[in-house]
């Protein structure tokens, strides 16, 4: 470890299949990596098998750490690195680590005792919308009560989405003003640098018609899939046109309730789940889509709308609900409770509609400029100051 430079512990507690989450992860990751600074080090661990083999494909040491109290001694175990046996709060000591950086919203600060953090919440929807079994049931609601509050306050900083997550954060926990910055979300920049056509192979993989909408979307019930279905058997009868859709991301339990569903309105020939694909792949889907659709009800933010907005694809999302400017204005609204909306919606996509392509080259000139801004201000800004008040004690 080095000792003259601040360590900087990164917990990397996601894995591949986590879509959205792990696109931030992985985003954060390749700003660190080059930022061109020689005051800290960075140190990689996770709780997480597959993310250790992630990040040895891209040359990064990490180490696999359990949580639960379960962990510390460093040895040998395929060629990987891994802690058994002690505590996390060991591990930090024994690292020398001066700050953690859990860039989502991890538990591992409970573990951490002594170490300072920095938090993150990309969303407060368990107050927003508490309805939904998955931010509800089996104690869910209690968990993020005590893990997003409780670590927001006790964090050295948390690092939020939006300025609409801030205010929720500020006000529901009482959190100081001046320790939450906004890191506003990236798409996979992968996405526009890849051969798309290179993903072609899907089509015939899983024999999807053309004329299609997308929905990257893990299967939880607040992502509400079935209201594309609804829009889209709406949109059969009025047109009497065959609409096709795919869904692709991973199921959470939700995923044969919405296939029930397209069966129940007879358009299962319609609708294609493609489960967690690759990026060739889902370059290709977005660049060969009609729209990306994304009915969801936790509207704040969201990755996939910035995914589509580079690829300069249109997008339908109800941006009457509380969302970013960028989604009130770069977007084509739906109603979630007027189906008969989407079939307006993509139908003026269809007919490429004026404005339609105005929204699209918004959607587009927000992502080039988010691209060349200083996007690790917020982080460098948290980081010089601990390390300014970090002098205060031995």
């Amino acid at each position: 470890m080095d000792h003259k430079k601040i360590n900087i512990a990164i917990f990397v507690n996601t894995v591949l299949k986590v879509g959205g989450g792990f696109t931030y992860v992985n985003n954060i990751i390749e700003q660190l990596l080059s930022w061109e600074q020689s005051e800290f080090n960075f140190l990689f661990y996770s709780d997480k098998h597959e993310t250790i083999e992630y990040l040895k494909t891209r040359d990064i040491e990490s180490i696999l750490v359990f949580s639960g109290y379960k962990n510390i001694f460093r040895t040998l175990v395929r060629d990987r690195k891994i802690c058994i046996g002690k505590k996390i709060s060991d591990l930090m000591k024994k690292d020398n680590i001066d700050l953690a950086y859990l860039p989502g919203p991890f538990s591992t600060w409970l573990e951490l005792e002594d170490t300072r953090f920095i938090f993150t919440i990309h969303d407060l929807g368990h107050r927003d919308i508490p309805v939904f079994p998955e931010v509800y049931n089996h104690g869910e609601f209690e968990r993020r009560e005590k893990v997003y509050g409780q670590g927001a306050v006790k964090s050295f900083a948390t690092i939020v989405d939006s300025e609409i997550t801030k205010n929720k954060l500020l006000d529901f926990y009482g959190v100081n003003n001046d320790k939450v910055e906004i890191l506003e979300f990236l798409p996979n920049m992968e996405l526009s640098k890849i051969d798309a056509s290179l993903g072609k192979s899907i089509l015939d993989r899983f024999n999807i018609s053309k004329d299609f909408i997308f929905y990257p979307a893990q299967f939880w019930a607040h992502k509400n899939h079935n209201y594309i279905l609804e829009g889209v058997k709406l949109y059969n009868e009025k047109y009497n046109k065959k609409l096709n859709v795919v869904f692709s991301g991973a199921n959470h339990g939700n995923l044969s309730y919405v296939l029930n569903k397209a069966k129940e309105l007879e358009i299962d020939n319609q609708v294609y789940y493609v489960g967690f694909i690759s990026n060739e792949e889902m370059a290709f889907l977005y660049k060969n889509c009609l729209a990306l659709v994304m009915p969801t009800y936790l509207s704040n933010t969201n990755i996939p709308p910035l995914e589509a907005f580079m690829m300069k694809v249109p997008v339908l999302y109800p941006n009457y609900l509380e969302c970013a400017d960028i989604l009130k204005h770069a977007t084509i609204n739906i109603d979630l409770a007027d189906p008969n909306s989407f079939v307006s919606a993509i139908q003026k996509v269809i007919d490429n509609d004026e404005e339609v392509n105005d929204k699209v080259e918004q959607g587009y000139e927000y992502i080039t400029k988010l691209q060349n801004s200083n996007y690790m201000e917020p982080i460098v800004k948290i980081l010089n100051r601990y390390k300014h008040m970090r002098q205060a004690w031995n």
